[in-house]
């Protein structure tokens, strides 16, 4: 059986002056380098698929910037894979030998249909080692996608989306409830305020500041960091011990 971290982000890497993005070692917020070094004993393979399968340039280099940031964190692995539109045909093998598999963030839809391409659901059912799916891809493992735009470009998508179905939770990221601020904005409409306050009238919703993430182990669940749970319009921040 499969464990799961649904995370915000994991501060894997910085951008310079330039806006270039390089890798940086991972502290060990929330424990999240403990946790990762706990269900990854063997650090065989790591899979890093990516959210767009076309974007080849991009995704070599998120994926060398992500695997950068593991080995300077002192979790390297023998293997570094990259799954995309390249190999999307080998990706039963690919997975069935992984010992991680990271789901990036991006673009949900985008993401979710090529999740959906490669079978990823059936894939995980032999699947026994870590999935870490950050932002977009964490939304994706989640049963329902509340999917709120976060660009005029966006307006248009559907805004509920079947998810792969690990968890239950309707899972925001990237929000900070004492603020009640999404970390991204947009000059057209307010993220918050047109969109994630109305879904919480329909749904209770799970939103994780940066930093946290929610850990599926054993048909278990806990949550590291500072969430808040948001219905009816209200925000309630829970603060767990670091």
């Amino acid at each position: 059986m499969a464990t799961f971290i649904l995370a915000s982000c994991l501060f894997t890497s910085v951008r310079d002056e330039q806006g270039n993005k390089f890798s940086i070692p991972m502290e060990n917020i929330n424990q999240i380098v403990t946790n990762i070094d706990k269900f990854t004993p063997k650090k065989r393979r790591f899979v890093f698929i990516a959210n767009d399968p076309t974007a080849y340039q991009d995704n070599d280099m998120r994926g060398k910037v992500l695997f950068e940031s593991f080995d300077k964190t002192g979790l390297g692995f023998k293997e570094y894979v990259v799954l995309d539109g390249r190999n999307e045909n080998l990706s039963s093998s690919i997975i069935k030998d992984a010992d991680l598999i990271f789901i990036s963030g991006g673009k949900i839809l985008c993401e979710n249909e090529f999740l959906n391409k490669i079978n990823f659901k059936k894939l995980l059912i032999d699947f026994n080692g870590l999935v870490i799916g950050t932002s977009a891809g964490a939304m994706n493992l989640c049963k329902t996608i509340c999917n709120f735009p976060e660009e005029i470009a966006d307006l248009q998508e559907p805004r509920l989306v079947n998810g792969i179905g690990v968890s239950e939770r309707y899972l925001i990221p990237h929000f900070d409830g004492k603020n009640c601020k999404y970390e991204f904005s947009c000059e057209e409409f307010d993220i918050v305020k047109d969109y994630i306050l109305p879904y919480s009238f329909k749904f209770e919703l799970t939103a994780l500041t940066n930093g946290a993430y929610i850990l599926l182990n054993d048909n278990k669940e806990k949550i590291f960091g500072e969430y808040s749970i948001i219905k009816d319009g209200k925000v309630k921040v829970i603060e767990n011990s670091k």
